[in-house]
């Protein structure tokens, strides 16, 4: 898409391929540093039983465990960007795995010292704060260890559950395999010109923007055909890691596992339950936009198939990269001069994205960090609206590990993940009110408002319908259920249902529901989207209306990383997420915005 207005193209090219010998030179220095690692672990462990004993014993174990961890994490991050470069390439998936095994192995030999600094009374621990100051450093994350002592385990307990980490990942890699390297789609033919259209991971999302309902349906049928040949491969892969969840729950005395899951960050169930009792009430609004879609469409009946498509004919909707870079900038030039240059490096300089599909490169779209690199955006450029939204979306993600990393010590430079996609939002929204500031032309202005409804209907409503799917399906397994393909197509089937009524007809809709997210395999993450996009637009909103003030608070919800509770944090920056004010008001700018395309739309 070319806005009237659009924003001036930069004169240096964009990097578009990552340089992973920026993180190390040669096979033979990741060797080296692999081995440095090993060496650190027994000697991590040596310092078990010695934690109560003094203030600087407790100092040296916390010091000693955050810098063998950046080496890990290191190894452990650069492993898995290569691997992901190429999902066949077999010495790289080799690699990623003995990366795997060394994470497992630290977490195994650092699980000593939780329980110890559990163990320690409020005397104890106030002598230690008395008499070395390096501990306070160290203030919140022994607090938060003190808050989950209820849920917390002997050391023999904890270093069990810790050597049993790998294994409790095979659900989730024995997904991976399956989804990203064993799977292949047929090709379909376009309807009016007979030309061969491929079907990938990342290509399926601008064929289900197409115009031609033929091209749709072809492509969908295409895509789930092949998840439904595998739907009990899919199902046992789902059932294991809901069963692993249930079990860590229970094995650290929680009642459930999104208890355990939200606790972990904690985060209240009312939170969670707030979400989905909010954005089901408003079921109404979602049948609204959908009747919107099958108007536009001028169909009787939406299938899943339809609720992509473009809706504005006769505009022109392809992205570049160097377009998308350049607006990126444009838009997130309100954030400051700091963030506008660290912008610059990444995209023009430093080469944090690699960019475009490859064969076998993992789908999708993610942002990676360790402590001592940049961060590495990995994206499946399509040249699409929503291409560009992903663009600005990981950059959000890229901003707040560069901000955190920047300004907090290790043990607090990651943020929780409850908070992780606020800031992605930010920037997708930023981005949206940027280019509706500089679009003058109607029929592009009406594509803008139909992009963004579509991002906001995925974010607030299908996430939550994938959150409340993903705890109907670990309370089954708890009651004892078998969480069958059938079984899974039934949950699915009836929370659809729920949310749409028959204004979409289920057709392909459950296979696609559950089979195709991988981030199921991830323990409660996906109401995540939601909570985030709700914040997100109440943040955005203020920079907006408050500019300067509003920025400041947001650079400093940033640069806080994961050294305050996260709900504290948010209320900083302004969004208070106890409460459903938050989503009621993302609900409310969703209506509105509908409102004004159906405005738009009758002009």
């Amino acid at each position: 898409m070319s806005p009237a207005n659009p924003t001036p193209p930069t004169a240096r090219k964009a990097k578009s391929t990552w340089d992973l010998s920026q993180i190390y030179a040669s096979p033979a220095d990741w060797e080296a540093d692999f081995h440095r690692a090993e060496a650190g672990l027994p000697e991590l462990g040596a310092l078990q039983g010695a934690l109560g004993g003094s203030g600087a014993a407790l100092l040296r174990a916390l010091e000693q465990r955050d810098a063998l961890f950046v080496l890990v994490d290191r190894l452990h991050m650069s492993a898995h960007l290569q691997a992901d470069l190429d999902r066949r390439d077999s010495a790289s998936q080799a690699r990623a795995e003995r990366a795997d095994r060394l994470m497992a192995r630290f977490h195994e030999a650092a699980a000593f010292i939780k329980p110890e600094i559990v163990a320690l009374d409020e005397a104890q621990l106030a002598a230690f704060y008395a008499g070395q100051p390096g501990l306070e450093t160290y203030r919140f994350h022994i607090d938060e260890a003190r808050r989950l002592r209820p849920h917390a385990r002997s050391p023999e307990v904890e270093a069990l559950l810790a050597q049993a980490g790998e294994v409790l990942q095979t659900p989730g890699t024995i997904y991976e395999a399956l989804n990203e390297a064993d799977l292949h789609f047929p090709e379909i033919a376009d309807p009016g010109t007979g030309e061969a259209l491929a079907v990938t991971h990342a290509s399926i999302w601008g064929l289900l923007e197409n115009r031609n309902r033929e091209i749709r349906r072809a492509a969908l049928q295409a895509y789930v055909s092949v998840y439904v040949a595998h739907r009990n491969s899919f199902a046992a892969a789902l059932a294991g890691a809901v069963a692993r969840d249930n079990f860590l729950a229970g094995a650290r005395g929680y009642a459930s596992a999104v208890e355990a899951a939200l606790d972990a960050e904690g985060i209240p169930q009312a939170v969670y339950d707030a979400l989905l009792h909010t954005v089901r009430a408003h079921a109404p609004l979602l049948r609204r936009y959908m009747q919107l879609i099958r108007r536009a469409l001028d169909v009787e009946q939406l299938y899943i198939y339809d609720l992509s498509a473009t809706l504005t004919p006769g505009v022109e909707a392809t992205v570049s990269y160097e377009e998308a870079c350049a607006r990126a900038l444009a838009a997130l030039g309100v954030l400051g001069a700091e963030y506008t240059a660290v912008l610059e490096q990444a995209l023009y300089e430093q080469g944090w994205v690699d960019a475009f599909e490859r064969p076998h490169k993992r789908s999708g779209g993610y942002n990676w960090c360790s402590y001592t690199t940049h961060p590495f955006i990995l994206l499946n450029w399509q040249g699409t609206l929503w291409s560009q939204s992903i663009l600005a979306h990981e950059l959000g993600h890229a901003m707040h590990s560069w901000y955190s990393q920047k300004n907090q010590p290790g043990v607090y430079s990651e943020c929780t993940l409850f908070v992780a996609e606020v800031a992605s939002n930010v920037n997708e929204q930023l981005l949206f009110d940027h280019l509706l500031d500089t679009t003058t032309d109607p029929q592009q202005r009406l594509l803008l408002l139909e992009k963004r409804l579509g991002q906001l209907y995925g974010a607030l409503f299908i996430q939550t319908m994938f959150a409340e799917f993903e705890l109907e399906a670990h309370r089954r397994k708890q009651a004892g259920e078998a969480l069958t393909a059938d079984a899974l197509d039934e949950t699915a089937h009836n929370i659809h249902l729920a949310y749409f009524g028959s204004e979409v007809s289920s057709e392909m809709a459950d296979p696609f529901f559950w089979e195709i997210v991988p981030h199921f395999q991830w323990n409660f993450y996906v109401y995540k989207y939601a909570t985030g996009i709700s914040a997100a637009l109440a943040v955005a909103r203020a920079i907006r209306q408050q500019g300067q003030p509003a920025v400041a608070r947001w650079l400093a919800f940033l640069e806080a990383g994961s050294s305050r509770p996260s709900l504290e944090l948010l209320r900083e920056a302004g969004v208070d997420l106890t409460t459903p004010q938050p989503f009621e008001d993302a609900l409310r700018t969703f209506s509105e915005l509908l409102e004004q395309y159906e405005a738009d739309l009758a002009a």
